[in-house]
């Protein structure tokens, strides 16, 4: 399978101001770096890697070996995710359509396992349960379901989506992905709507 080529869309500004902010919390809303750098020309990462050090370096002072390193993509830095999660999901796309309506069957219930898995580590229950099935013209449909107080048992999120996917055309049409994720989150232990 060839190499999966992703691009990013950042926008400086919000890019900025956010590695600022990690030394200055004062300048919070103020993208003061941004603004030099659009001052002299540079509004995009590209632009960023095509500077001469000393001219970065003449822009922004101290935070130019790190613009250039981020403008590269790296940044060692951890992530560190503000909020909680909201749902988990796997989804695979296919080099070629699968008709074979077994082996999709087969994916859904693989996916359920992962997702159920995912909850079991975050010691979470989900409500919904739902399916994604993009079929070779790349039309996309997906279908959902919400049940009782929440679960992470393996063969019920998979009978759940397996149950959904019946709802979709998959194996009459051929299909070139298939998701499932589960959503409506909760703390197990904690009462549903306390939370």
């Amino acid at each position: 399978m060839p190499p999966v080529r992703r691009i990013l869309h950042l926008d400086m500004d919000a890019f900025f101001a956010s590695v600022e902010q990690l030394d200055r919390p004062e300048l919070r809303g103020k993208p003061v770096t941004a603004g030099k750098l659009r001052a002299i020309g540079c509004h995009r990462l590209v632009d960023v890697r095509a500077m001469s050090d000393g001219a970065l370096r003449s822009a922004v002072g101290s935070y130019a070996d790190a613009i250039r390193r981020f403008s590269l993509g790296i940044d060692d830095r951890p992530v560190v995710p503000d909020r909680k999660a909201k749902s988990c999901g796997c989804e695979d796309t296919y080099p070629e359509d699968v008709r074979d309506k077994g082996h999709i069957v087969a994916e859904v219930i693989r996916m359920a396992g992962q997702c159920t898995a995912w909850l079991e580590r975050k010691r979470l229950l989900a409500r919904t349960v739902t399916l994604k099935v993009r079929y070779s013209n790349f039309e996309t449909v997906t279908r959902s379901a919400t049940k009782g107080d929440g679960t992470r048992d393996p063969e019920e999120v998979a009978a759940r989506a397996v149950a959904l996917l019946e709802r979709t055309e998959a194996g009459r049409r051929p299909v070139r992905l298939v998701g499932v994720s589960v959503h409506g989150l909760r703390p197990e232990g904690q009462t549903p709507g306390s939370g």
